[in-house]
């Protein structure tokens, strides 16, 4: 009969693989490698579990103990993290729609982002790894003209941190702010909207991918996180800030800007993919607020070539 189950050293190496994946969030704050790990924190849960029970199976009494409290223990962890608010009801008229979209500097598929960014229904969106050639055939294009008169835009030498603002609403003020050596663009504006003045910033963190663009995106991201306490109006955060929730940046960034953020809406849909059909998506897009805002509504776009899917919300005034 042929063998279904994994060799018994097998089993022991796989069951101290996970144990070490588990624990590897102690590590998480200083080391890059481990923050990147932890970023796919609910696949890894899930993936203990089955093993666990397969162990349960196998009669691998101890090793499945060991498991098990390891998964326990991680669950507290869970409890520890940020909790998103809920979404609430909309019974106002009165709402404002943003979206943000990282569009990916190889891809060109310009008709499904622009139907994309139409269907979302947004009226202000912010065009993430813009380059000129994106920008020349987007800012031209007849249904951009059409419902979208006011646009900022910022290329870059580093092509994957170009952004534009394109909004159906003039812009009473504008910033362009450089937060790190790489004079990484963020924009920061207010706009006369149906729910009032409104203070937002659209940002694009660097990747935390090795020692010096992990270090590169904390600093962007403390810099964008103090600049949150003076505002005493609706005022958000919206972009591809490449970290996921399970990150201890996550929390220092929601502690140090005082910002909530919002859950979405399908809990099994993400903003980001390795591959695009394949569920090992993560949330690396997010939308932070202050107390003056509601959210109503989220949505996660479709594939439109790029690895990231578009982030939109709904928001009102909270008076």
């Amino acid at each position: 009969m042929a063998r279904i189950y994994p060799k018994s050293k097998n089993i022991i190496i796989y069951t101290v693989i996970l144990i070490f994946l588990n624990l590897a969030h102690h590590f998480k704050f200083h080391y890059w490698i481990f923050e990147l790990i932890y970023s796919v924190f609910p696949q890894l849960l899930i993936t203990s579990i089955i093993w666990g029970f397969l162990l349960v199976h196998l009669k691998r009494h101890k090793q499945c103990i060991l498991l098990f409290v390891i998964i326990a223990l991680q669950f507290l962890h869970v409890f520890r993290q940020p909790q998103a608010l809920a979404l609430e009801p909309n019974t106002s008229k009165n709402t404002f729609k943003v979206m943000s979209t990282n569009i990916l500097m190889s891809n060109f598929n310009i008709e499904k982002i622009i139907n994309d960014i139409i269907q979302s229904d947004a009226e202000t969106i912010s065009i993430l790894e813009l380059t000129i050639e994106h920008w020349l055939k987007i800012k031209d294009h007849p249904k951009i003209i059409e419902q979208f008169p006011y646009m900022l835009k910022k290329t870059h030498p580093l092509p994957q941190f170009g952004i534009a603002v394109i909004s159906k609403y003039p812009f009473v003020f504008k910033n362009w702010m450089f937060s790190t050596k790489d004079r990484i663009p963020s924009i920061k504006v207010t706009q006369l909207t149906k729910i009032g003045l409104v203070d937002a910033v659209f940002t694009h963190a660097h990747s935390p991918l090795g020692p010096d663009g992990y270090e590169q995106r904390n600093i962007h991201l403390n810099k964008i996180a103090r600049l949150t306490h003076s505002h005493k109006r609706p005022y958000f955060i919206i972009g591809d800030i490449n970290m996921t929730r399970w990150s201890p940046w996550f929390q220092e960034f929601i502690e140090t800007s005082k910002l909530r953020f919002s859950q979405t809406n399908d809990f099994w849909n993400h903003t980001w993919y390795i591959f695009p059909y394949i569920p090992l998506g993560i949330h690396i897009d997010h939308f932070f607020y202050n107390d003056k805002i509601r959210v109503v509504h989220s949505r996660i776009g479709p594939y439109t070539g790029s690895d990231h899917r578009s982030l939109t919300i709904t928001m009102k005034a909270n008076k």
